[in-house]
């Protein structure tokens, strides 16, 4: 909980549910006093509502620079492994969080730029595991409407405003536009998620079924995929294929992966964790010895 109106709103319809609540502040001080403010309300709107709070403070910009990363997704890789790592000692049956439509037409654009393929525009998922969004459906300007009609007080992030962040550009100059042009865009962009949802869907299913025709043999511990790529060929488009089967072990290069196809046996091709050797007719798909 951030402090902000969506989570404000979120702690709000909560509060009147069944459910038994802890609240979880994330202080990445990146904000020097303002950061301390949101946890201190935060905290003191736990005390008055008697619900728990915990906090944790983070060193951002230190993490950032080990692991040679931007400073947004930094705080999103140590904000959900602390949410997963709370959730599990507090045995919560959830973790409910403030997403809302505003916040998928961002990530979709920026994914968008990103050329992250289909399934970076598929929007934010409702659920994941135990993570919950029940204000996806629902703009930012919906969610003001409640807080305003419920009389709700929350903090304002100051850098939601900065032009240095991408997300920010979408947020205050593209998107303004596009409600402008088109008026019926935020139920028309729920439309199209909603599409593209089910084209993924479709399309995971033909995946599913290539993986099963062109494995000859699987073993799980040590990993070992031999895969008939006489099978493999066939396929069409093979470049869509080629990915969505192994991008997920780090091979996301398509033309190393079809110049490996006509190769001759003995050859190879190397991810971070992974190796693919090519044989007669076959691959081998090993996992890195350590």
């Amino acid at each position: 909980m951030s402090g902000g109106v969506d989570s404000m709103v979120l702690l709000d319809l909560l509060q009147n549910s069944i459910f038994s609540l802890s609240v979880a502040h994330a202080n990445f001080q990146l904000r020097s006093i303002e950061s301390d403010a949101d946890e201190d309300f935060v905290k003191n709107k736990c005390l008055q509502k008697q619900i728990p709070f915990y906090g944790k403070r983070f060193d951002i910009l230190t993490h950032a620079k080990m692991n040679k990363c931007s400073v947004q997704m930094s705080a999103r890789t140590l904000r959900y492994n602390w949410f997963y790592h709370l959730g599990k000692n507090l045995h919560c049956d959830c973790i409910v969080l403030g997403h809302n439509l505003n916040d998928e037409i961002e990530t979709f654009f920026l994914n968008l730029s990103r050329g992250t393929g289909l399934k970076g525009l598929l929007g934010i998922p409702k659920k994941v595991g135990p993570i919950l969004r029940p204000l996806l459906p629902f703009t930012r300007e919906q969610i003001m409407l409640y807080a305003r009609s419920r009389n709700l007080h929350w903090r304002e992030d100051s850098s939601n405003k900065e032009s240095k962040y991408f997300r920010n550009v979408i947020r205050h100059r593209v998107v303004p536009v596009l409600f402008k042009v088109f008026p019926n865009f935020y139920q028309n962009f729920s439309h199209t998620l909603y599409h593209l949802n089910q084209y993924y869907s479709l399309s995971e299913q033909a995946v599913q079924i290539s993986r099963i025709q062109i494995t000859v043999m699987k073993k799980i511990d040590p990993f070992l995929w031999e895969i008939n790529t006489e099978v493999l060929k066939r396929f069409h488009p093979i470049n869509g294929y080629l990915f969505r089967l192994f991008s997920p072990y780090g091979f996301k290069n398509l033309p190393d992966l079809k110049r490996l196809l006509q190769a001759q046996p003995g050859k190879q091709l190397f991810s971070k964790s992974y190796r693919l050797v090519s044989g007669k007719n076959r691959w081998l798909l090993r996992q890195k010895r350590i």
